[in-house]
């Protein structure tokens, strides 16, 4: 039996987003000498410590965006990025292309993350695996409507993460990684709107049948006449 359907005005909580910018932001880390190895604490085919040298098994270095345990991450993760505001906001007023003065306020974040790097050999195995290395951005300023009661969101829409192995005569001399991404800077505050809205019902059911059974492709020049 169908719904008669029924419009009514309904108050329902909801986030509202008061603005929203994107950014594309580079983060590089440099890994030098044994502090740097150290620092990476690679293990390499079981084999931990000093004689975890990737030099030694590999000679490509990849890398990827994980969590704070090294479990890979897709960057569309809600938990892929973390961005802390810091300082206070500061009102700014903004002219429109229209000549209108507004006011907006600056708000300034870190963005942090980590990513893991693997050591590959020439056969594109992965060889070495390095601990979770944490990225932040450097202090990034915006200029949003971020009025008392708001609060920073962030996700990505785009990562990538490059990483640069050298060796000189399998020593270890330094790894270069690079992190771009595209960051999406959202300023939310749960809200109370009112609706005209009308109940939503539930949709037909879709029947599925079984296909019908027939015999597979026959050779009847070969068998069983031969």
């Amino acid at each position: 039996m169908k719904i008669r359907p029924i419009q009514e005005d309904l108050c329902i909580s909801v986030k509202k987003v008061y603005d929203w910018v994107t950014r594309q932001i580079e983060v590089s880390r440099n890994y030098v000498g044994n502090d740097g190895l150290n620092q990476l604490n690679f293990e390499c085919n079981d084999v931990t410590g000093s004689a975890a040298n990737p030099c030694f098994f590999g000679n490509r270095a990849t890398c990827f965006l994980s969590d704070s345990n090294g479990n890979r991450l897709d960057f569309t993760d809600p938990k892929a990025i973390i961005c802390e505001e810091i300082g206070e906001r500061q009102d700014v007023p903004v002219s429109l292309p229209s000549g209108q003065t507004i006011m907006l306020q600056r708000v300034r974040i870190i963005a942090r993350g980590f990513f893991v790097v693997e050591i590959r050999d020439n056969l594109n195995r992965v060889v070495c695996v390095s601990d979770p290395q944490q990225f932040t951005s450097r202090p990034q300023q915006f200029i949003l409507c971020a009025p008392e009661g708001t609060r920073v969101v962030c996700h990505l829409s785009t990562f990538s993460c490059n990483a640069i192995l050298r060796c000189d005569n399998s020593s270890f001399e330094s790894l270069f990684v690079t992190i771009d991404f595209c960051l999406n800077v959202q300023m939310e505050a749960p809200v109370k709107i009112r609706i005209r809205a009308e109940f939503c019902e539930p949709r037909e059911e879709i029947a599925v049948t079984c296909p019908a059974v027939s015999p597979p492709p026959q050779c009847p020049t070969v068998f069983p006449n031969s």
